[in-house]
């Protein structure tokens, strides 16, 4: 065999290997400390149709009572709160600070469940 063929057997082999582990939760949902996403949005309510922006900037995890916390801040100034365990990715909670007024908000909503795959939530 040539060695051309050689590598491209060679590289097509890793590709397919590589494809066959599968995607982890942090390529769907990134948690890294340092992401920022910012998007230009349009929506509808009751008042009519506007434009906005939303802003999403993943903060160094937390740890707190021994458990780490992954934080989200909003555009807003508020503060998602978000866990990994053995079943997914799980939102815990918000903080929202309103008249300087801080309120902590259980949610306790998986935003993906382990295995990651089609039909799931």
């Amino acid at each position: 065999m040539k060695p051309a063929t050689v590598f491209a057997a060679f590289f097509l082999s890793c590709l397919c290997l590589l494809s066959a582990c599968g995607q982890s939760a942090n390529d769907y949902f990134p948690l890294d400390a340092g992401k920022y996403w910012r998007y230009q949005m349009t929506y509808q309510t009751m008042d009519g149709t506007f434009k906005g922006v939303y802003a999403v900037e993943n903060l160094p995890a937390h740890t707190i009572d021994e458990q780490t916390y992954y934080v989200r801040q909003l555009l807003d100034g508020s503060f998602n709160y978000f866990q990994i365990d053995d079943k997914g990715i799980l939102l815990k909670g918000r903080e929202k600070t309103i008249d300087l007024d801080t309120k902590f908000t259980d949610v306790k909503q998986y935003i993906f469940q382990f295995p990651l795959q089609v039909g799931t939530v």
